[in-house]
């Protein structure tokens, strides 16, 4: 698994990573059907923009 929430550890203690919660935005296939026009930057209710894999 790849954090990057920072290089090192030489700055800080250790990050617990068991507190962090991981939400994959991306838009697949099916997501886009429905959408007409794709805007990346477009407010939603997650105040996420559209994040779709090219």
């Amino acid at each position: 698994m790849s954090v990057n929430l920072a290089d090192t550890e030489w700055t800080y203690e250790k990050i617990d990573l068991e507190y962090l919660i991981y939400n994959d935005y991306r838009l697949r296939e099916k997501d886009l059907e429905d959408i007409e026009v794709y805007k990346c930057f477009k407010y939603s209710s997650t105040g996420i923009s559209l994040l779709a894999i090219p």
